[in-house]
């Protein structure tokens, strides 16, 4: 089983703008437009009124406030589930943390629980890393979750032109 949360994200367009008083936790910039593959990918993180933020090609800036937000279901997915925070930590260092519970169907039968993190960091080379650590819980057993997206920042030329 091979599920990209990130891409999951995107697919939703989830746009959270959340009221809250929850103060600021010291989140890592990982602004940037990256090549993920042959994909490319635009991340803004921002604060606003005390509340870090991560965005995904413009669709709207999900809070790390730790307050948990329903997904709508799918054929695939029920009761999907997320929250985001940021903290610092081996081997991540500062990183957006984003917890996920899902449970799994196939062909309209339940086949399993996803409890799943996902850590957003800037790497030691300089690129941005996605950790995708879990378990698939199902009557069939567990299926561990170990997947690692690597996305390279494109630079930009003096003259503002984007490069790779």
């Amino acid at each position: 089983m091979k599920t990209t949360l990130l891409a999951l994200l995107m697919l939703f367009g989830l746009s959270v703008q959340a009221e809250t008083e929850v103060e600021a936790q010291a989140c890592p910039d990982l602004s940037g437009v990256y090549t993920c593959g042959e994909e490319e990918l635009t991340v803004e993180t921002f604060e606003l009124n005390g509340v870090y933020y991560l965005e995904f090609n413009g669709n709207g800036g999900l809070p790390a406030d730790g307050a948990w937000l329903q997904l709508p279901d799918s054929e695939e997915e029920k009761n999907a589930k997320f929250r985001l925070t940021c903290g610092d930590k081996a081997p991540y260092g500062s990183h957006f943390l984003l917890d996920y519970e899902s449970d799994l169907y196939q062909q309209g039968q339940y086949v399993a629980f996803l409890d799943a993190e996902v850590y957003f960091y800037i790497n030691v080379n300089n690129e941005l890393a996605q950790d995708t650590v879990g378990v698939a819980k199902g009557s069939w057993g567990e299926q561990p979750i170990d997947e690692k997206i690597v996305c390279t920042k494109k630079s930009v030329s003096p003259d503002n032109n984007e490069t790779n």
